[in-house]
């Protein structure tokens, strides 16, 4: 059997990244910067981390009970949002309904976890382009997420963020290599 990850293709990256966010060190090249959605922490009224605002953690991707992200809410309680916000972005479900109104329970809602709208597949890149950290929170309880190489992890890479995951197998081994 056979298997191929799941990340995002580097065909017409260009395209999607600010020039900015493609340098590598390398003679830059003459292609336009694609327009770029705004940025993350604007659209949420917070000053980039760059400019002395909070440290932006960000999940993007499904929200599904598996992934973590109720636990990880409930331990963003013990940060303080001057220093870190968490945004959790993703299509509107039920799960995330909840994982909203939890937030909200425990006092973090708009203060320092959020939940802005989904992006559109060909924004993701481009917005994860605005955050510090992508969070991969997947629990590793079955074999699947234990070996899964999430899309969104590539999406992160691409777009130069440091990455905080749970132990993945193959995420792990992506994130000791680079």
């Amino acid at each position: 059997f056979e298997s191929v990850p799941s990340c995002e293709p580097l065909e017409g990256l260009a395209d999607r990244l600010p020039a900015a966010a493609l340098n590598t060190g390398a003679p830059a090249d003459d292609a336009p910067a694609a327009p770029r959605p705004g940025p993350v922490l604007v659209e949420l009224g917070l000053p980039k981390s760059s400019a002395g605002g909070p440290v932006q953690f960000l999940f993007q991707g499904d929200f599904g009970p598996q992934h973590g992200l109720e636990e990880l809410i409930r331990a963003w309680a013990r940060v303080d949002p001057r220093r870190a916000v968490l945004i959790l972005r993703g299509a509107d479900s039920s799960f995330k309904a909840r994982c909203t109104a939890l937030a909200d329970k425990l006092g973090l809602l708009q203060k320092s976890v959020f939940f802005p709208a989904a992006a559109a597949e060909g924004e993701l890149l481009a917005v994860a382009t605005e955050a510090d950290v992508g969070i991969v929170p997947y629990r590793p309880d079955n074999i699947n997420r234990r070996l899964s190489c999430p899309s969104e992890l590539s999406q992160y890479m691409l777009a130069r963020l440091a990455v905080l995951s749970d132990d993945l197998d193959y995420v792990k081994t992506l994130i000791d290599q680079y």
